[in-house]
C-alpha cells in the first residue's frame, strides 16, 4: 500500500508539472489579445440601448413642459418597467442601476437627452439634442407651421395660405393649392364606473365613496365531548449506520456508484508501439490489343463515301410550305369624349352610333345674391335656378324631435340663376373596322419526299446517318513484377514505383506513466483502473411511537404490542355555521364570528386622441397640434 501510494503521489507532482509547462508554452506562442475594444464597444452598445429605450419612452405627455425643467428615469426604474435588460461589465457584473440614468431637459427652442452610463470603475455619459421627431406618437409634427399663441393665427410657411381660429378655438383648413390639407388634434377624456361586489370576508373596513357595506352574519362553530376506550399499538423506525469496507486490488470494472458504493481511487496504465518502415521496389509491364468500335453518327448534314468501314444507314429530308390567310372585323363600341353639335360621318374604318350623353351650355348666365347666410339640416346641391355656396358646417343643440344629443346645421351663400341663351352638344359611341395577314408554315422531316414535293411542299434540308468503324487499340493488362524483365506477350513501360511500407511492433505490456513506453510512443492506449469502498450498514432503533392503529405510519413496523386506555375527548365541527341550531351535538366551546360582504367601485379614466379635418364638437377639445397630409 506504501509503494503504491509513493507510487500515485510520483505521477500526481508529473501531471502537474507537464500541466504547468503546457499553459506557459500556450502563453508564450498564443499571447492575450488586445480586448480593449471589445469592451468598449459593448459599453458603447449598452449606452445606445439605454438612448433608444429612452425615446421610445419619453412620449410627448412625458416631457417637461417649462423651460429649464428636467424628468429623469434611473436604470433600475427602467428595469422596473421592462425597457430594457440588464447590463453586464467587462468583468460580466451587473452595471450601477441607481447611478446610471437617462434625463431628458426643456430647452428654448428643443430637448436635450443626457444618457449616464456606470459599471464597475467605468463612468460616461453622451448628451443628444432632440426635437418634436423625437418623441411625438405618431411623427405628425410639422415644422413649417406656425401657430401664434395670442392671436391664434396660423401661418404655413411654404405653399399655403393663412387664417386664423374660430369654432371653439379651432383653426380653419387652409387654401392648400391642391397639394396639402390640414388635420387638427382633438383629445377627450372618457369614464367607466361600475360597482363589483366581493365574498364574504372576517375584515371589518371603514366604508368611504369607493366601498360600502352591503351584508354582515354571525357564524358559530364548537365541540363534540367524546368518551371512550382507546387501544394503542407500539411502532418503532430503524435507522442505519455505515460500516465501510475497502478494495485492496485495482480493477477495470466500472461500477455504478451510489450511497453504499463510492470511489476511492484510480490510476491509468500506458501501452503504445514503435513504428519502423520497410522499402519495397515494382516495376510496371503492359500488354496491349486491338478490337472493332462501330458507331453511328446519327442524324447530320455531312455526306461521306461508303466503304468497308463507312456504312450508309438513312437519309431523311427536311421539307416546307408557305402559306398566308389576311382576316378583318369590327372593334366593340367605344365612347367617344368629344362633345359635338352632330354626328360625324360613316368612313371605310370608322363606324358611329347614336348619342349616348347631351349637355346644354348656357351663355351669358349670371348669379344674383338672394342670401348670405342660410342654415339647413340637410346637405343643398345646386338647382337650375339657385346655387348654393357651401361655407362651414357646425353641430349644435338638439331641442325639438331629437334622435340624438347635437343637430348638424350647414350654412350656404344662395344666388339665383339668371339664364343666358343655351346651345346642345352630343357624345358618340364609335368602332373602328382593323385587318392582318397570318402567315403559316408547315415543316416536316420525312424519309421520302415525293409525295410532299408533289403537293407544293420544298426539300429545305438533307441530314445521313452513317456507321463508321474505328479500330481502338487498348491496353487489356498491367502487372507489377519484382523485375525488369517483361513476361511473354507484354513489354516493360519504363515505370517502377517504390512503396514504403509502415509497420508497428507492440510493446506488450502495460506501464504506468507515458514516459516509462520508451520508443513505444505511437498509438497509445490508455486503460484505467479503480478501487472501491463499500458500506454494509448495520440496523438499530432510532424511535418508538404509539398509535391508533395496528396499521404502522410511513417509515416505521409494528411489534405486535397494544394497550387499552380510557379517555374523554372533544372533537371539533371543523366548519362554521349560520346558527345555534345548526350545530347539533358540538355544543361545548361554542366559538362566533362576523362575516361582512362590500361592494367596490372602479372608476377607469381615459384619454382619447384623433386626427379631425374639423372641430367634431362634443366632449372633444383641441389638442393645439397640427398636420399637413397630401392631397392626392
Amino acid at each position: 500500500m506504501e509503494k503504491t501510494r509513493g507510487s500515485f503521489i510520483r505521477d500526481l507532482i508529473i501531471k502537474i508539472f507537464l500541466i504547468l509547462l503546457f499553459v506557459f508554452l500556450i502563453t508564450l506562442l498564443f499571447p492575450m489579445p488586445n480586448l480593449t475594444p471589445f469592451y468598449n464597444r459593448i459599453f458603447n452598445d449598452n449606452v445606445q440601448t439605454m438612448k433608444e429605450a429612452a425615446e421610445d419612452y419619453f412620449t410627448k405627455d412625458r416631457m417637461p413642459e417649462k423651460i429649464g425643467d428636467s424628468s429623469k428615469l434611473t436604470l433600475q426604474q427602467m428595469l422596473d418597467k421592462k425597457l430594457v435588460l440588464p447590463f453586464l461589465d467587462k468583468d460580466g457584473k451587473e452595471c450601477d442601476t441607481n447611478k446610471s440614468y437617462v434625463k431628458v431637459t426643456k430647452k428654448k427652442k428643443e430637448y436635450e437627452l443626457e444618457v449616464h452610463l456606470t459599471c464597475g470603475n467605468e463612468s460616461n455619459y453622451i448628451i443628444e439634442p432632440i426635437g418634436c421627431y423625437n418623441f411625438c406618437p405618431d411623427n405628425s409634427c410639422v415644422k413649417d407651421i406656425t401657430t401664434d399663441e395670442n392671436t391664434g393665427k396660423v401661418t404655413l410657411n411654404k405653399d399655403y395660405t393663412t387664417t386664423t381660429k374660430k369654432n371653439n378655438n379651432t383653426p380653419s383648413n387652409p387654401t392648400t393649392s391642391d397639394k396639402y390639407r390640414l388635420q387638427y388634434l382633438y383629445t377627450r377624456t372618457l369614464t367607466d364606473e361600475k360597482w363589483v361586489t366581493g365574498d364574504w370576508t372576517t375584515t371589518k373596513k371603514n366604508e368611504t365613496n369607493d366601498l360600502k357595506l352591503v351584508d354582515q352574519k354571525t357564524q358559530y362553530t364548537g365541540k363534540k365531548k367524546v368518551s371512550k376506550g382507546t387501544t394503542t399499538y407500539k411502532h418503532v423506525k430503524y435507522d442505519y449506520k455505515d460500516r465501510w469496507t475497502y478494495d485492496t486490488d485495482w480493477t477495470y470494472e466500472v461500477k455504478t456508484l451510489s450511497d453504499n458504493v463510492k470511489l476511492v481511487d484510480t490510476r491509468d496504465l500506458y501501452t503504445g508501439q514503435k513504428k519502423y518502415t520497410i522499402d519495397t521496389t515494382k516495376y510496371k509491364h503492359v500488354k496491349y490489343a486491338y478490337k472493332d468500335n462501330w458507331k453511328e453518327t446519327g442524324y447530320q448534314g455531312t455526306k461521306y463515301n461508303t466503304n468497308d468501314s463507312v456504312v450508309l444507314l438513312g437519309t431523311r429530308y427536311t421539307v416546307r410550305k408557305t402559306t398566308q390567310t389576311t382576316t378583318g372585323g369590327w372593334s366593340g363600341w367605344v365612347k367617344d369624349t368629344t362633345w359635338r353639335t352632330s354626328k360625324p360621318a360613316d368612313t371605310a374604318t370608322t363606324q358611329w352610333s347614336d348619342a349616348y350623353n347631351s349637355k346644354t351650355t348656357t351663355s351669358g348666365s349670371s348669379n344674383r345674391l338672394l342670401y348670405s347666410s342660410y342654415e339647413s339640416t340637410t346637405p343643398l346641391n345646386s338647382t337650375s335656378t339657385r346655387w348654393y355656396e357651401f361655407l362651414y358646417y357646425d353641430d349644435v343643440p338638439c331641442k325639438t324631435a331629437c334622435t340624438s344629443s347635437t343637430i348638424r346645421v350647414y350654412y350656404y351663400r344662395v344666388y339665383e340663376i339668371v339664364p343666358g341663351s343655351s346651345t346642345t352638344e352630343y357624345q358618340y359611341m364609335y368602332r373602328t373596322y382593323s385587318s392582318s395577314a397570318t402567315t403559316n408554315v408547315d415543316e416536316k422531316v420525312v424519309t421520302d419526299p415525293t409525295p410532299y414535293t408533289n403537293n407544293g411542299y420544298a426539300i429545305v434540308k438533307y441530314e445521313y446517318n452513317y456507321k463508321i468503324n474505328t479500330r481502338e487499340k487498348y491496353l487489356a493488362d498491367t502487372v507489377w513484377t519484382d523485375s525488369k524483365t517483361s513476361p511473354s506477350g507484354y513489354e516493360y513501360a519504363n515505370e517502377k514505383k517504390i512503396t514504403r511500407t509502415t509497420k508497428y511492433e507492440n510493446l506488450n505490456k502495460w506501464v504506468l506513466s507515458p514516459g516509462a513506453l520508451g520508443e513505444y510512443t505511437y498509438n497509445v492506449t490508455t486503460r484505467r483502473q479503480y478501487k472501491y469502498k463499500y458500506n454494509n450498514p448495520e440496523r438499530y432503533i432510532k424511535d418508538t411511537i404509539w398509535t391508533t392503529s395496528s396499521v404502522s405510519p410511513s417509515g416505521y413496523t409494528y411489534t405486535g404490542e397494544h394497550k387499552t386506555t380510557t379517555s374523554t375527548s372533544y372533537v371539533d365541527l371543523g366548519k362554521w355555521v349560520d346558527s345555534k341550531a345548526a350545530l347539533g351535538e358540538y355544543t361545548y366551546d361554542i366559538q362566533t364570528r362576523t362575516l361582512y360582504k362590500y361592494k367596490t367601485r372602479t372608476t377607469t379614466t381615459k384619454t382619447e386622441s384623433k386626427w379631425f379635418d374639423n372641430n367634431p364638437g362634443g366632449n372633444w377639445v383641441y389638442a393645439n397640434q397640427t398636420r399637413k397630409i397630401k392631397v392626392n
